[in-house]
């Protein structure tokens, strides 16, 4: 293995704000074989609990920065701060409550190193609950095997497994080849939910992706968590997705019968949350069967871009 002064630099960006479970993430970034980083941690808790911990870390290669007084709590904001603060050519996202194994960025980095003009790679991952405990595990590969990925094929499997990628502490992108950053952004939207997913897809536009099957990571779910609480967009940020890439030819009709039954039970367990929901699972069943999913299609941004309005 390569000295630290002889390995790549990575910046880890830790868009963080809350300290609970926040020791944890920071202590397995630091447990990193690959030892060469830059962390950057994004406090925008406007508390004193995440800069205390980060005190405590006394790591030389963390850097704090209190987010907070200029993003006004904008978790967009945050990691758009973090990536323009980053030295690393290599960048990784990760979370206040996930966790990484030790080999976590060493393996995502030879992903990105190992085939010519990748621009994204990743890793599956595990979940756990609050208490650390594993809830699930699965995933689209088998343990030993890798994957590579160009745009539609990508799009396609995300027809078959929705966001098999998993979350952004999983995954690392290449900065030069990804010359124009725009978390949560997908086509002209800034989504609520899918923000990874828009990202998969806009760093796909630059490049290869390149997954491997190793589970070398913890996703946790718990109630405070920003997904958590914006999850009842996520039917509807899917059915946007589908929509937008059949409109502009980049996705087929059949990929988007494939991913219908499953946007449909989003909707069945999301509709109790937000009544309205109701309506877009039953305009998107009676779109489909009549064949008119891209004449549809305006209709259904303007609905989106309502919900988006009074609730967001």
């Amino acid at each position: 293995m390569p000295t630290p002064d002889r390995q790549p630099l990575v910046s880890v960006l830790i868009p963080a704000f809350k300290p609970r479970h926040f020791r944890q993430a920071l202590d397995s970034v630091r447990a990193q074989t690959h030892e060469h980083l830059e962390i950057l941690v994004g406090d925008d808790s406007r508390e004193g609990d995440i800069r205390r911990l980060v005190d405590e870390a006394n790591d030389p290669r963390i850097t704090y920065i209190p987010s907070h007084q200029v993003t006004n709590g904008s978790a967009k904001l945050n990691h758009l701060l973090l990536w323009h603060r980053a030295q690393g050519r290599y960048v990784r996202f990760m979370y206040d409550d996930d966790l990484i194994a030790p080999r976590s960025t060493t393996v995502l980095l030879e992903l990105l190193q190992s085939v010519a003009g990748c621009a994204l790679s990743w890793h599956q991952r595990e979940l756990i609950d609050e208490h650390g405990a594993t809830t699930a595990r699965y995933g689209v590969l088998t343990e030993e095997r890798r994957a590579v990925m160009d745009r539609p094929l990508l799009l396609d499997n995300m027809a078959k497994f929705l966001n098999f990628v998993g979350e952004p502490s999983f995954t690392m992108l290449d900065r030069e080849r990804v010359p124009h950053f725009s978390f949560s952004r997908y086509d002209r939207f800034d989504t609520a939910f899918l923000w990874d997913v828009a990202m998969y897809l806009a760093t796909a536009e630059h490049g290869l992706v390149h997954g491997s099957g190793e589970f070398l990571g913890s996703f946790r779910v718990h109630q405070g968590q920003v997904s958590t609480r914006a999850n009842v967009f996520g039917a509807v940020e899917w059915e946007l997705v589908f929509r937008q890439e059949l409109c502009a030819g980049r996705a087929t009709l059949a990929q988007c019968h494939e991913v219908l039954p499953k946007l449909l039970g989003l909707y069945q367990a999301s509709k109790h949350t937000l009544p309205e929901l109701h309506g877009f699972q039953g305009r998107l069943l009676a779109d489909a069967q009549a064949g008119r999913l891209i004449e549809s299609t305006p209709a259904f941004l303007a609905h989106y871009q309502r919900l988006l309005d009074e609730h967001r």
